[in-house]
């Protein structure tokens, strides 16, 4: 096992005793745990699925919904998210990748998604006078990125804190900077930025003592899980109530200019 792993308090080692049995009961056993380990990854193929058709609906009304480059940011995040969370399925449930790709997607994929997050917001709330963000949230990804791929497992879980909290701070001031500009939709924007949050510093909110997990019918459910499924409905309902007010707007100036 990579040494990394070992910080878990159930690595390792054959935790379960071996099942005895004719081989049609073994047989039987095994399709049920596949069964329970394919129900626990559906969620993590449609969710994904979610995020494509939302980045879909983005980029056909890219200039409707804002005339920056917020469809823009929007869409790498969400199909970054989409990429990281397909990943976990096409792991547990096929052949085909192996440990050392897995893991090196597993831990680059998320700080380039945060990046495309923080820039999403930042041009959504019209916070271009902030300069200076580009730089700082190019060069901590940057940093991220080289350290993660050149750093053992355990330095780099022990040192990543150092940036990761700073930007969570700077996500959620970005959040309320655009609460205080009284916006349309502000609430329900606030509301999807804190569940963009909560998905994207899952192992911050588990050092706090929040629970990561649940098992609703038997099957196990991460809180991330939770978080994507509620910010798939909430961007998804921003982002038409913002397509449709422009539209009533151009109706409005159209009737105005055509009595």
């Amino acid at each position: 096992m990579r040494s990394g792993l070992a910080r878990e308090p159930d690595a390792g080692g054959i935790h379960i005793a071996p099942t005895l049995g004719t081989s049609e009961a073994i047989d039987a056993q095994y399709q049920l745990e596949w069964l329970q380990t394919f129900n626990g990854y559906v969620v993590e193929v449609a969710e994904p699925f979610a995020f494509v058709l939302l980045a879909m609906l983005a980029w056909c009304f890219r200039t409707t919904i804002s005339p920056g480059r917020f469809a823009h940011w929007l869409c790498a995040a969400l199909l970054l998210n989409a990429a990281f969370r397909l990943n976990q399925a096409a792991y547990y449930w096929t052949s085909y990748e192996n440990f050392s790709v897995y893991f090196t997607l597993y831990r680059v994929l998320p700080p380039l998604g945060l990046a495309a997050w923080l820039m999403t917001w930042r041009h959504w709330y019209q916070l271009e006078r902030w300069r200076w963000l580009n730089y700082a949230i190019g060069i901590v990804t940057l940093l991220s990125v080289v350290l993660v791929l050149t750093l053992h497992d355990d330095t780099y879980a022990m040192v990543s804190p150092i940036w990761r909290v700073p930007l969570a701070a700077l996500l959620l001031a970005t959040a309320v900077a655009g609460l205080r500009k009284r916006q349309p939709d502000r609430l329900l924007t606030f509301t999807v930025v804190l569940l963009v949050a909560v998905s994207q510093f899952s192992s911050e909110l588990s050092a706090l003592g929040v629970t990561g997990i649940w098992f609703p019918f038997g099957i196990g459910v991460s809180r991330t899980q939770f978080a994507y499924a509620a910010l798939v409905v909430g961007l998804a309902v921003l982002l038409i109530r913002r397509i449709q007010r422009v539209a009533a707007n151009r109706d409005i100036r159209m009737e105005f200019l055509n009595p």
